[in-house]
């Protein structure tokens, strides 16, 4: 859920404007909580119903596997969207480069002594 919220936030932030922020993440977190509810019903329901399918428990491992199994397809089938989203850039402007790359790049105004000392505060 953190790996949602961490690469949501800034998504949003990003395709909408001022005005709109404060209703788009309102709605989202609504819309979050009624997902997660229906999921949490969905999810302790499904190995009743398909434990019923191939006549075994809904306690039984056959009945979870299938649960799971048939979760995975639609996980699946929910990333296929977001294949779609594409970034827009102005013409003859370079894309900017992630917040990975700007984690990992080395500060150029900082010396390698002083960098060194700041990540890792134990001195020898």
């Amino acid at each position: 859920m953190s790996f949602r919220q961490v690469a949501l936030f800034p998504f949003l932030m990003s395709n909408t404007g001022e005005g709109e922020r404060q209703y788009v993440f309102s709605f989202q977190f609504g819309l979050g909580l009624v997902a997660q509810f229906a999921g949490n019903m969905l999810g302790g329901s499904l190995p009743l119903w398909l434990g019923g399918l191939i006549l075994v428990e809904a306690t039984s491992s056959a009945a979870y596997q299938m649960a799971i199994g048939s979760m995975s397809f639609v996980a699946l089938a929910a990333v296929i969207p977001l294949l779609f989203i594409q970034r827009n850039v102005a013409k003859g402007q370079e894309t900017p480069p992630g917040p990975m790359a700007r984690c990992l790049a080395k500060p150029a105004h900082l010396s390698p002594g002083v960098a060194r000392r700041r990540r890792l505060p134990i001195r020898q």
